[in-house]
């Protein structure tokens, strides 16, 4: 991770779970896939750990709006929990998935209903191109 990195990372928002979610996806690279030995992926979760203080940690708040969501979009509570702290922080949901962002456009209206205001989502190379 290199300057350019640690800048645009520096004050946004992650999940409480993220940390998990990164070290599990680590953990599958070398334990279930074998793309890596464990001494790579140590030096990676020191790495990608070492942003952790730049990063802003937090959960959604309101833990019915993410039910609800994840409801009337048919999405995992996981995945509307990233929706619902977004709106909550009244930030951009920046996310590769490209399911979630197309449910998200697809169901403004009916995000809005239940939020209070619709949710901006991009993918990385958006955030990057407007960098």
């Amino acid at each position: 991770m290199g300057s350019d990195s640690f800048r645009l990372l520096h004050g946004n928002y992650i999940l409480s779970l993220t940390p998990y979610e990164i070290g599990n996806a680590i953990w599958k690279e070398t334990v279930l896939l074998k793309r890596i030995t464990i001494d790579e992926a140590i030096m990676l979760l020191d790495l990608v750990s070492s942003s952790y203080s730049i990063l802003k940690i937090t959960f959604p708040e309101n833990i019915f709006h993410v039910l609800k969501i994840a409801h009337s979009l048919r999405i995992t509570y996981y995945d509307s929990s990233y929706v619902v702290a977004s709106q909550e922080l009244k930030s951009t949901l920046v996310t590769d998935d490209v399911k979630l962002r197309k449910s998200i456009k697809q169901n403004e209206t009916t995000i809005s209903n239940i939020l209070g205001s619709k949710v901006n989502v991009i993918s990385t190379s958006e955030l990057l191109k407007s960098n």
